[in-house]
């Protein structure tokens, strides 16, 4: 393999620059020290709905797994405690019986007026555990401990049952469709894959996360996606791992500012085919392809030295394609159309590959079929990149996806006030890596550049 020293400089969703001739490596999972506090973050993470918690103690619907509406309630079973009420005691008393030390880096935050808890777990404690369920198991029971505690409860009166308000049927189900949960929904026994794990957020969880902003949504989404890859062995080898670097660099932290130029160059008038045109020129223009022949129509096949490099430019101009047009609309529905536009006509204008190899095409083809032709299933907001319709692309779509939905002003059944609402209210509590991610990078990059 040839050897490259890539050098990138990091701009902010403005436009404006960060950070300057940073080493591709310092953007790397392994060494910016922001990506890993994201990742340690949500190893740490758990939510408890109180609210949630309370109704269904109150209705007597406990265990139910529908994903919307109630299936199972069991009458006889009904409690009326005041749960969120009491939200300041019981995570007093949640707090003191997960954490290790009493300085330790354990947090218990209030959200919402007592109606929802965000914690995280103490690093011990999770660092003893042998996955990702480890936080929201103790967590959880800690929380049932509380309630039964705080309301005085006994077998006779009632604590049997609160296990299943906070955990739901589980473990007669793999699932857990209670009041737990975490920033990332895997829960170890319906994760059907390695290396799938933080790849299982729905689109709508990062738009939510993010407050609806497109590059930090992209950023986030593109840093969990390319994570993922380094998770499941994707990115061993320096040729694969520099492969996805490059494409967290150029597509999901807008490196040389070349998402941002396109979109701005496209912003009044553009279109698919304008945004084409203007990635092969930015491309051309930086080295990275050239003209290979020009045939006598004048119409010209180009060459690339540099395939990774090359996948980076087309990413971050398919990313700018699906900002430009489901921009331009305000609506997310045409996401996969895009994409399959994008690439379909990129590859035949240059005789290169398109995103991912193909993968790209390949798998929007299949998500516009199952999202909205002959199956409905779901908007776009409601697929995670684990998803089936969505795993094949190895890093590359989701971060599309969270643009439209960002840009999204309403057009959706999904959206995420309804299927990430509990996102939406603890963004406030989580760590300012996690809700601005660019400059998060951008700054630990920067510490990094005289060390590599």
């Amino acid at each position: 393999m040839k050897e490259r020293n890539d050098v990138i400089d990091l701009y902010d969703e403005k436009g404006d620059m960060l950070a300057e001739a940073i080493p591709l490596q310092a953007i790397s999972p392994l060494r910016n020290q922001a990506i890993r506090e994201m990742i340690k973050t949500i190893k740490r993470s758990a939510i408890i709905n109180l609210k949630k918690a309370e109704q269904a103690l109150k209705t007597g619907a406990l265990g139910s797994e529908m994903g919307v509406g109630e299936e199972c309630q069991i009458p006889g079973c009904e409690m009326d405690l005041d749960i969120v009420a009491n939200a300041g005691a019981i995570a007093e008393m949640i707090k003191k019986w997960i954490q290790v030390d009493e300085d330790d880096d354990t947090v218990v935050e209030i959200v919402d007026g007592g109606e929802m808890l965000f914690i995280l777990a103490p690093t011990k404690r999770v660092d003893v555990g042998s996955d990702l369920a480890n936080p929201r198991v103790n967590v959880g029971i800690a929380a049932a401990h509380a309630i039964i505690e705080y309301f005085n409860l006994s077998p006779f009166s009632g604590s049997e049952v609160i296990k299943a308000a906070i955990f739901g049927r589980y473990p007669q189900s793999i699932t857990t469709k209670g009041a737990l949960s975490g920033l990332i929904p895997a829960w170890p026994p319906t994760v059907d894959g390695v290396g799938l794990n933080f790849r299982t957020n729905m689109v709508n969880d990062i738009v939510a996360m993010t407050n609806k902003n497109t590059m930090n949504g992209v950023a986030l989404s593109s840093i969990l996606e390319h994570v993922a890859m380094f998770d499941s062995g994707d990115a061993i080898h320096p040729a694969y791992e520099r492969y996805h670097l490059l494409g967290l660099a150029y597509q999901g932290l807008n490196a040389n500012n070349v998402v941002y130029d396109i979109v701005k160059a496209n912003g009044a008038d553009g279109t698919i085919g304008s945004v084409i045109m203007d990635t092969i020129k930015r491309a051309e223009d930086d080295g990275v392809i050239s003209v290979k022949e020009t045939l006598p129509s004048g119409f010209k096949i180009y060459k690339t030295d540099d395939a990774s490099l090359w996948n980076s430019y087309v990413a971050a101009g398919q990313l700018a394609a699906v900002i430009v047009n489901c921009g331009a609309m305000r609506a997310a529905q045409g996401v996969p159309a895009t994409i399959n536009e994008f690439n379909d006509i990129l590859k035949l204008a240059t005789g290169l590959p398109d995103v991912d190899y193909g993968r790209g095409l390949g798998t929007t083809i299949g998500t516009a079929f199952y999202s909205h032709n002959i199956y409905g299933g779901a908007g776009p907001g409601a697929f995670s990149p684990a998803n089936p319709l969505l795993r094949h692309c190895r890093g590359f779509i989701s971060p599309c996806f969270v643009a439209a939905m960002c840009l999204d002003a309403g057009t959706q059944m999904f959206n995420p006030e309804l299927t990430s609402g509990a996102f939406l209210k603890i963004r406030t509590v989580l760590p300012e890596v996690m809700r601005n991610p660019i400059k998060s990078v951008a700054e630990s990059a920067l510490e990094l550049k005289g060390a590599l």
